[in-house]
């Protein structure tokens, strides 16, 4: 017992000097990454659903195509729109099947465009961007490798209210960095459209709550 008890005395406070290290580096990290958003650019990226749109249109159920390219055409645009009030960083627009070019970081092959609709010179980005998704995101605290898909899609993210007996898949801006993995706390990378079970929030509503808190987050750690 008395053995045990010195084992504990010697691997407790190495234990806390671990978490505390890694604590900091967090830090370090999300105060990186703000500063160089600042000074970048911010890539939203917008869904077509081509994959989509062409397998109705092979099954010959062009009626559905339609409205499918519609629904998403109309979707882009109000998100587009809702950036109007973006004063944090530059901002530019890019379709997900241009991924794989960040991927592989191509960038003179990313189609870029101005919320006005016109192409913007990839190859001016460099690296130094990050990227907005509106998804459902993947749980924050699970890990994955480099090549989970989770990481490129942000696919699946499920919140339990206090006091509900059912899980609630929960809608989002977040952000990703250049390699298109999501970012971690403390960096301020996701806003809610349900903040609450009775509120929701448009998506002009949810990116200026994301332009807020990006200044209050640089303002504190500049």
């Amino acid at each position: 017992m008395k053995n045990i008890i010195i084992i504990l005395l010697l691997i407790l406070p190495f234990s806390f000097f671990s978490q505390n290290q890694k604590k900091q580096e967090a830090i370090e990290i999300a105060q990186n990454q703000i500063q160089q958003l600042k000074s970048g650019v911010l890539l939203v990226r917008l869904y077509n659903k081509k994959n989509v749109i062409a397998a109705l249109e092979t099954k010959g159920m062009a009626s559905r195509a339609n409205a499918v390219k519609d629904k998403q055409e109309s979707l882009n645009k109000e998100i587009i729109s809702s950036f109007i009030n973006f004063t944090f960083c530059e901002v530019y627009f890019f379709f997900s099947d241009n991924s794989s070019y960040i991927l592989s970081k191509e960038y003179s092959k990313v189609e870029l465009y101005t919320d006005s609709g016109i192409k913007k010179d990839a190859l001016s980005i460099g690296s130094n961007f990050y990227v907005a998704d509106f998804g459902v995101l993947k749980n924050e605290n699970a890990t994955s490798s480099d090549n989970d898909e989770s990481n490129k899609t942000g696919r699946t993210k499920v919140k339990k209210y206090r006091g509900g007996n059912s899980n609630t898949n929960k809608k989002c801006m977040f952000l990703r960095d250049s390699d298109l993995k999501q970012l971690k706390r403390p960096f301020p990378y996701t806003v809610w459209f349900h903040p609450t079970p009775i509120k929701k929030l448009s998506y002009r509503q949810v990116v200026e709550q994301m332009n807020n808190q990006l200044k209050e987050f640089y303002a504190k750690n500049k």
